[in-house]
Parts: C-alpha cells; structure tokens; sequence
C-alpha cells in the first residue's frame, strides 16, 4: 500500500495512479450503495452525507492497510476500525 502510494505521485506512477484512482472509486461506490441500504432501512438519518462518508470510510481502509503495512498490531488496527465505525452511529 505504501508503495502504491509512493508509486502513484511519481510522475512514473501514472499507469498506477490510474489504477489507485479506479480502485477507489470502486471502493467508495461500494460504501455509498451500502449507506444508502442502511438510509434506506432507517439505520442512518437521511440527512447523512453518503458521498462524505463513503470518501471517509475509503480512507480509513487506506489508512489501516498502511498501518498494517508498518507492522501495527491486529489488536491496534481493530482499535482503528471500531473507532472509525463508531463515528457513524
């Protein structure tokens, strides 16, 4: 992941940011169609911004896979991702 990353701002990385930037998209349409299920269901207030927290949501996993690249723990990433998610009740 953070070697994507790297990759991906070099003037080299074009094919790869190509890649990245389809890869997130394809992530975060995947969470915005989920919030809207959940909206849909009355799990989360209609006011919520789906495409603000689908974006934030995709950069949290972003974020754990760099963590998790550094050697973090399971235990500490666990940690992350429930203090991600709680930040959506």
């Amino acid at each position: 992941s953070c070697f994507l990353v790297k990759s991906a701002l070099t003037e080299e990385g074009d094919d790869i940011a190509g890649r990245c930037g389809r890869n997130q998209d394809h992530l975060v349409g995947s969470f915005a169609n989920a919030l809207h299920g959940a909206v849909r269901r009355g799990e989360m207030a209609v006011t919520t911004d789906i495409e603000a927290t689908a974006l934030f949501l995709a950069s949290q996993i972003f974020g754990l896979n760099v963590m998790a690249s550094n050697g973090s723990s399971p235990e500490t990433l666990r940690r992350t991702a429930q203090a991600a998610l709680a930040t959506l009740v």
